[in-house]
């Protein structure tokens, strides 16, 4: 009992020497802390009295810096400004050049005669004479006109088939929908809704892969109620590009079809605008002339597609809308 005794003893008394060692090694260590701290104390307030030095050398090592030994290395960089007004002058010429096409293009896509129209409205309602030439505050100003009528619809041209505008799909006659289970919304894994588009999507903004109607087979109908009755001028087809397919292919896309001017919704006598056809190696959006004008004003719209691409089990009509005069 007593060897037991004497063991526990050893073995505590090593205990208490290690904890002696290791708080002889803590205040060795606060020693050299608090040996660190004075000395900081003493550099800083040698720092603060020696401030006026301090911003001297500074401002000698900036001096240093910008000297005739780095100008090499900033002129690698940087442009002097004889340099810098040579590209301004070579860039303003520039900037005309491209002010000039775009008003051709402007003029090509609106039409001369209108662009003409627009040109001398704009100018008079900003008090501008045409003859003194179109300078750089015209020209911003008709391009930027451009660009806004433009965003507004791709066209600068009102829609009069636009759903949002008044106008409404009333029929599509015997044409079936083309339904084909594809994106799914679920809740808790339970399938709740399969969206399918409708014949409203023609007439609606938004012209991304899938946001069409799909109809069954190589050719359809659909009847257009108009938000007024109007003299129709054009009309527009748009389809998604053939780089925004998966297949690299639109052989959904509508090929030939034809557009009615109705009446009624169900005129015994419509009256032929156009025939016409779609490119699918064109520009997505196409513009179609009304090829034979009436004297009549048209409520309804009938648009007949005839063919496709090539796609035997349905066509895509993503965006369909007309224009014209009321």
């Amino acid at each position: 009992m007593a060897a037991k005794y004497k063991d526990v003893a050893d073995e505590n008394e090593s205990k208490v020497l290690g904890l002696k060692t290791g708080i002889a090694d803590l205040n060795t260590k606060l020693d050299e802390i608090e040996g660190g701290l004075s000395r900081l104390r003493i550099d800083l307030q040698s720092c603060c009295r020696s401030r006026v030095e301090l911003e001297a050398t500074i401002s000698r090592m900036i001096s240093e810096a910008f000297s005739s030994n780095l100008t090499p290395e900033l002129t690698k960089n940087y442009v002097l400004k004889p340099e810098l007004e040579n590209f301004e002058s070579t860039l303003m010429e520039s900037v005309g050049s491209i002010r000039q096409e775009m008003l051709e293009l402007i003029k090509t896509s609106i039409g001369k005669e209108k662009f003409e129209s627009r040109l001398e409205e704009l100018l008079r309602r900003e008090g501008l004479n045409k003859t003194t030439g179109l300078g750089e505050r015209e020209v911003a100003l008709i391009v930027e006109n451009a660009l806004i009528q433009y965003d507004a619809d791709k066209t600068g041209l009102f829609d009069f088939a636009l759903e949002t505008a008044g106008g409404s799909v009333i029929s599509t006659r015997c044409t079936e929908t083309y339904v084909q289970k594809s994106a799914m919304y679920s809740v808790f894994g339970i399938p709740i809704w399969y969206p399918s588009n409708n014949p409203r999507t023609i007439i609606q903004p938004g012209v991304q892969p899938g946001e069409c109607w799909a109809f069954k087979g190589s050719s359809g109908y659909i009847v257009i109620q108009l938000s007024e009755p109007i003299h129709p001028t054009q009309f527009s087809l748009e389809h998604i590009s053939s780089s925004m397919s998966p297949s690299g292919k639109i052989d959904s896309a509508p090929r030939d079809f034809i557009v009615y001017g109705l009446q009624g919704e169900k005129d015994e006598n419509p009256v032929e605008l156009g025939e016409y056809t779609y490119l699918d190696n064109s520009t997505p959006l196409q513009f179609f002339p009304v090829q034979h004008p009436s004297d009549l004003s048209f409520p309804y719209i009938e648009l007949d597609i005839k063919t496709n691409y090539g796609n035997i089990n349905y066509t895509c009509l993503y965006r369909f809308r007309v224009h014209g005069n009321r």
